[in-house]
């Protein structure tokens, strides 16, 4: 809320009837949501010009602003009215009224009430109503890219904005409220809010920007975006993994992992001193990260004890700054049971054409870690392959995460905390981080300095 506007225009529009107010102080004077904006800028467009030289008070065609103000502040009630459900993910920031889990279910209950009454809203009506207020912001500033630089950035960054610009910005998040509660609730898709004037080729957005719909494909965007202003300084992240099965497990969820600033190493067991070529050496990589301030991600298995002391050595020596994702025993079972395990690679036989049938009915009774896994397997699978490693079995591990997100027993996979992990460093303060931040070489564990 703006508070305190007890006089100037604001206050004269209320007055006159010009303009909705969203709430009081405690001495009883206006509050105004800073949507509000947008009748107030709307109201400033029905000024009459002055005549003369000499200074006057300001007119307003009435006529105009008495049939177009119960529709201006019509907009901003419906924005107000969404505002709960959409500005967290517009912002990044979500604020929890007693517990969280209270607070998401209130939140819930909230949003299927709000999506009901929109569904029996006019769609086209809306429709127009969003083009207009697209277009209104580009009268107030029409440096659509800039707009998007400013969405795509941090709350605090935009929150800094004064001027037209600010009010421009918003005036689109407004709209873009109210756009993304039409599209969930009517299964429709509108321009985004950067779009007003003019219309884009076939495939144009996706060169310019990464996607279609960067506001909707946010992590895509932002490399675009920084390059096109020329910000972009490389990766943000270098994530190290041990082996064949988890790099290309992550290059299956990440396909495209450079477009978010992620850049994934394949150690290929390299990990410990002295092991493989020299110029491949895990600690002269993390020099490098440390030299262009870039985070570091190391992924690896506790059940090989010389990579695990390198490790260890090299959090005790303030070598890493990021995450140490440590396996136990083994990236196969830190994600996944035994039984979803056989069931995937039951499908990897059948899509050779063999049976998956001698592996689901086996007894896997006391494999517990992916070299029993894989020696079991040998002896099972009529496919003969001798080995599940490598991009095959990693790549089908990931489709098998991606079809079911959780565990059996409802626990989340903690491949998808690392990766969570691996897109925020994006927006992570490096210098922070170094300052506030060490990995604890006994648990791996982040901690204060």
């Amino acid at each position: 809320m703006v508070e305190g506007v007890l006089e100037g225009e604001p206050s004269a529009f209320l007055r006159r009837g010009w303009l909705e107010r969203d709430g009081l102080n405690h001495d009883g004077g206006p509050l105004f949501h800073p949507f509000r904006l947008y009748a107030i800028h709307r109201i400033l467009g029905a000024e009459i010009p002055s005549a003369g030289a000499l200074p006057r008070e300001r007119s307003f065609n009435e006529d105009v602003i008495g049939h177009g103000s119960p529709a201006w502040n019509a907009v901003v009630d419906l924005a107000c009215i969404l505002e709960p459900i959409y500005w967290p993910r517009i912002t990044g920031n979500l604020t929890f009224h007693g517990t969280e889990s209270s607070h998401r279910a209130r939140l819930a209950a909230y949003q299927a009430e709000a999506l009901r009454f929109i569904k029996d809203l006019g769609h086209e009506e809306w429709l127009k109503a969003h083009a207009s207020i697209r277009m209104e912001a580009a009268r107030l500033d029409d440096n659509p890219e800039i707009y998007l630089l400013l969405r795509l950035s941090t709350w605090e960054a935009r929150s800094k904005a004064t001027g037209r610009i600010s009010a421009a910005l918003w005036v689109r998040q407004m709209a873009e409220v109210i756009r993304r509660a039409f599209e969930e609730a009517c299964d429709v898709q509108w321009l985004e809010e950067d779009q007003a004037t003019g219309s884009w080729r076939p495939g144009g957005r996706q060169h310019a920007f990464g996607s279609e719909r960067p506001l909707d494909d946010e992590f895509r965007s932002k490399p675009y975006l920084a390059y096109r202003f020329g910000l972009f300084t490389g990766s943000a992240v270098r994530w190290y993994m041990e082996g064949d099965t988890e790099y290309y497990a992550v290059d299956q969820l990440l396909p495209e992992s450079h477009k978010v600033g992620i850049e994934l190493v394949n150690l290929k067991g390299a990990i410990a001193e002295g092991k493989g070529n020299a110029a491949f050496k895990l600690t002269d990589m993390l020099a490098q990260d440390r030299a262009l301030r870039r985070f570091s991600i190391i992924s690896f298995d506790l059940d090989v004890k010389a990579n695990e002391r390198a490790i260890r050595q090299m959090a005790a020596t303030d070598q890493i700054v990021g995450l140490i994702a440590a396996n136990r025993p083994d990236f196969e079972f830190a994600n996944f049971t035994v039984d979803e395990l056989k069931e995937i690679a039951a499908r990897i036989d059948e899509s050779h054409g063999f049976s998956g049938v001698p592996l689901r009915q086996a007894d896997w009774t006391g494999v517990d870690a992916g070299g029993k896994f894989e020696a079991r397997y040998a002896q099972l699978s009529e496919r003969r392959a001798g080995s599940l490693k490598g991009e095959e079995w990693g790549r089908a591990l990931s489709a098998y995460a991606n079809q079911n997100l959780r565990r059996p027993d409802g626990t989340e996979r903690t491949l998808w905390n690392e990766i969570s992990a691996a897109v925020y460093c994006w927006n992570s303060n490096y210098d922070y981080d170094v300052a506030h931040f060490k990995l604890d070489p006994k648990s791996f564990a982040r901690m204060a300095r």
